[in-house]
């Protein structure tokens, strides 16, 4: 009897597809080729090919399976998975509407399969879709901003301050235990300044449906989990330099990042000319 569907080796795509995205993505194109029947797993793989900013891509999967199932009459007739298909699309067309800026239609569905899209991901922050796609549409007074919360407050009217006082505490500027410290040393400082040049840019992860991850190498920069790391992520709004959150993180090398290391060679030719410079003068007063 013919196999639809390998539960071992759709997993094995599936969850590392944030430990290492492209060889997730070389996965699940191995495994539609074996199995491309398998309609209820196409959502997974369209997802990722969003997350990985392969748009076009994950757009024509999306109406090429489409049509494969509007073919498949043995398919159709069986609703459970139809249903299972579609649940798994509903998520794929919502961020679909929210990147292309059809944001009545976003919040429609939204609300429409709210019961639906939380038992997909018990995460999904239906709430913050809403209010995300309201703003989007000026239907928002940003002079309520301080009555919302943080990420309300952000994305209502961004404001950099807020989100330095948001990631104190990741600089060890509170007494609270937390897992993901930077380091006493880190240059916190000029780093900022340095990721709001570069945000946003094509190394993004479309993480959700109205963020982006980004990552940034400096070695040593400070701890997560109690291990030492060389690596921090930055969590912006969509295709934005509005900036939301920001901490130390334990990644592999296959996840896409910027070098800023270069930040902390400036910082020594900077101590180099200006120790020579103070010697020069030391020599000159003697004199």
């Amino acid at each position: 009897m013919k196999n639809y569907f390998n539960t071992l080796e759709f997993d094995k795509a599936n969850n590392i597809k944030w430990i290492n995205p492209e060889l997730s993505l070389k996965l699940f194109n191995e495994y539609f080729k074996k199995y491309p029947y398998d309609y209820s797993s196409y959502s997974f793989y369209i997802d990722l090919l969003i997350n990985l900013n392969y748009l076009n891509k994950a757009r024509d999967l999306k109406n090429k399976v489409s049509k494969m199932v509007k073919m498949d009459t043995i398919y159709q007739n069986n609703i459970d998975k139809v249903m299972h298909l579609n649940y798994g699309m509903l998520y794929v067309e919502i961020r679909f509407l929210i990147i292309d800026g059809k944001y009545e239609e976003a919040m429609e569905l939204a609300i429409k399969y709210e019961n639906v899209l939380t038992n997909i991901d018990k995460g999904l922050n239906i709430k913050g879709i809403l209010f995300y796609c309201r703003k989007k549409l000026g239907l928002l007074d940003p002079d309520k901003r301080d009555n919302n919360c943080y990420l309300f407050r952000q994305i209502l009217d961004y404001r950099d301050d807020d989100f330095i006082r948001h990631v104190q505490k990741h600089l060890g500027m509170t007494d609270e235990e937390n897992l993901c410290v930077f380091n006493s040393d880190f240059p916190f400082s000029k780093v900022f300044d340095e990721i709001k040049k570069l945000i946003p840019n094509d190394k993004r992860l479309r993480c959700g449906l109205f963020d982006n991850k980004y990552f940034f190498k400096f070695d040593n920069c400070g701890r997560n989990n109690y291990k030492i790391t060389d690596y921090f992520e930055v969590i912006a709004l969509l295709d934005s330099g509005e900036l939301i959150t920001m901490f130390p993180t334990n990644i592999s090398g296959n996840i896409p990042f910027i070098d800023l290391n270069y930040l902390k060679e400036n910082d020594v030719v900077m101590e180099k000319r200006i120790s020579q410079i103070d010697k020069f003068y030391k020599r000159y007063q003697k004199k």
